[in-house]
């Protein structure tokens, strides 16, 4: 293999020779025609530059031999000019797959391999050129003067087929660039996104070199006047996009196209968002995703901290992301097709390791907001069940005993005949009614049954009614998830206990209602207010039952001016359903 120094000097040497002999070969038509000339010379010299920068390039290496093949035979085609007796048969011969190497390479370009159609195209466009061009050295005049023979055979040289299979290969040609552009777009639009973005001055230079070729096609055919300006103009269209083909190899050399703005846009402090929205702008896949590494529970998560399973090949392809300590750090999960860019999604990686390490940092801890989020859910969850099963156990078990037991007395009471029997077993019976009253309320203060069987419209009526105050009610008859309306009940009959207890001789309002995904409970009174600060504790319990279901409350309280209390809870788990 040759080494780095060896690599430079072939390089200088390639180029040098190649320009060299592109001026030679052309020398003759720049002094005639002057800028067409120089237009052949650009064109010799980008082949050569791109086969170079293609040569070193990861993927680009049976691209970069098809534009060495290309720059030789083009250079042997311009030899055509000058005075060098039985080469310039050669340099006729050779013109003839300059077309043929120029659509395979622009046929593969960025992939490493033809598509069956194009495959099919080039290998049809390389026997016709073959075919064509040895029958028109066999058949013209001019070849063989060149070769000096004499006494050619019967029939030869032939001026009338040598114009017929002329102007076949001309028909031909036009017929060829009209597929060819038909078949460019369809592999250009098959490409990635970077892809497109990188080579599409190079389509679009190719697509004027097409459609300029046909129109010179038809205008040589038809003998249109100003034929051989279009020509002319062709030949410098031809010059643009040979230029536009070492611009897009030295621009994706360089990866200058793919994350330029990368370091500029992750300059400043940016958000989980940010950063994968500046990565799929560089790669130029909108797919793209990003997963952090979370040490302390051991699994990937996404930007807001969800735990989420890393895809498996050939679905996507996924970069792993170390820190400066080779410890894990992120995964960047791309479109299989960037595996041939791996250079430009590790340059782009480095640009962004500390912007992805800060991030990191943030989604740990949304990781840790979650955690304890869902540790509250439980517990609020599994309070709100216990609370369940002690009101059923008390209504099924201590309440009926207690019922049983009362049954009983009034039993004893009527077949009692002592009047000291029958005082005693009536005030035990009274006593036992209010035990079990209590039990009730009680009962009640748990977990209202009614609130299971009946929801929260009913369950907020009975409550409401054992208050010795004023309250309206405003509450659909819907039915919501049994901790959102456990939660909401909870909410009102503290909120509606407050205001007996501080708000002196006043009405109250309740109202609930279903906004988009969140139920919104609302408990205004007209009562004397208090200070939020005196009451911060009194409070808290109501915010954390809210916060537990990522809900939130908001007090308005002025003294003297009443209170209003505002809950939003998310009801998307619960969303309403029919009572």
């Amino acid at each position: 293999m040759p080494t780095g120094m060896s690599r430079r000097v072939l390089a200088i040497g390639w180029i040098t020779a190649t320009s060299v002999l592109g001026l030679w070969s052309v020398w003759p038509r720049i002094v005639m025609t002057h800028g067409h000339g120089w237009a052949r010379l650009i064109v010799a010299f980008s082949f050569a530059l791109s086969a170079l920068l293609l040569s070193g390039e990861h993927g680009q290496r049976g691209n970069a031999r098809l534009l060495y093949a290309l720059t030789i035979v083009y250079l042997l085609d311009q030899l055509g000019l000058r005075d060098i007796g039985p080469l310039e048969p050669v340099s006729m011969l050779a013109g003839g797959f300059v077309t043929v190497l120029g659509f395979t390479v622009l046929l593969r370009y960025p992939l490493d391999a033809l598509d069956r159609w194009s495959e099919r195209f080039v290998l049809t466009l390389a026997a016709a050129a073959a075919l064509l061009q040895v029958a028109l050295l066999v058949t013209g005049r001019w070849p063989w003067d060149r070769l000096g023979v004499s006494g050619l055979p019967s029939g030869l040289p032939h001026q009338t087929l040598f114009t017929g299979l002329f102007h076949i290969k001309t028909v031909w040609g036009a017929v060829s660039f009209v597929v060819f552009l038909g078949l460019l777009i369809r592999h250009w639009r098959s490409l990635v996104r970077l892809d497109r973005r990188t080579i599409t001055p190079l389509i679009l230079a190719a697509v004027v070199v097409g459609a300029l070729s046909i129109v010179d096609a038809v205008a040589n055919i038809a003998s249109v006047p100003g034929a051989l300006l279009i020509g002319e103009v062709r030949g410098y269209s031809i010059a643009l996009l040979a230029a536009a083909f070492a611009a897009c190899a030295l621009r994706s050399r360089l990866q200058l196209n793919a994350i330029a703005g990368l370091a500029e846009d992750l300059r400043q402090p940016v958000t989980t968002r940010q950063i994968r929205d500046a990565l799929r702008d560089a790669l130029a896949d909108d797919s793209l995703v990003v997963l952090f590494w979370v040490d302390e529970h051991a699994r990937y998560v996404d930007g807001a901290g969800q735990p989420v399973e890393v895809p498996s090949p050939p679905g996507r392809l996924v970069f792993e992301v170390t820190d400066r300590a080779g410890r894990p750090l992120a995964l960047l999960v791309t479109d299989p097709a960037l595996a041939k860019h791996g250079n430009v999604v590790a340059a782009a990686v480095r640009i962004s390791e500390m912007a992805l390490e800060n991030a990191r940092l943030e989604v740990g801890l949304r990781t840790q907001l979650l955690v304890v989020q869902e540790a509250r859910e439980r517990l609020l969850h599994v309070g709100l069940a216990q609370r369940r099963r002690l009101e059923r156990d008390l209504h099924d078990g201590a309440q009926q005993r207690l019922l049983g037991l009362g049954l009983r007395l009034a039993a004893i009471e009527a077949t009692a005949d002592q009047p000291a029997t029958v005082d005693a077993v009536k005030s035990a019976r009274q006593e036992l009614l209010l035990a079990l009253e209590e039990l009730r309320d009680l009962a009640h203060g748990l977990y209202p049954a009614i609130l299971t069987q009946g929801g929260l419209a009913p369950a907020l009526e009975d409550a409401t009614e054992r208050l010795s105050l004023d309250v309206t009610l405003n509450v659909p008859a819907q039915r919501w998830h049994p901790d959102v309306e456990s939660t909401a009940y909870l909410m009102v009959c503290e909120a509606l206990a407050n205001i007996v207890k501080h708000a002196g001789v006043c009405s109250a309002t309740v109202t609930v209602t279903s906004l988009d995904r969140d139920l919104a409970v609302c408990v205004e009174d007209d009562g004397k207010g208090f200070s939020l600060d005196q009451q911060a504790d009194a409070l808290a319990g109501m915010r954390d039952r809210l916060a537990a279901l990522g809900g939130h409350l908001r007090i308005t309280s002025t003294p003297g001016k009443g209170t209003r209390v505002e809950a939003r809870i998310p009801a998307a788990e619960g969303a309403p359903r029919p009572g």
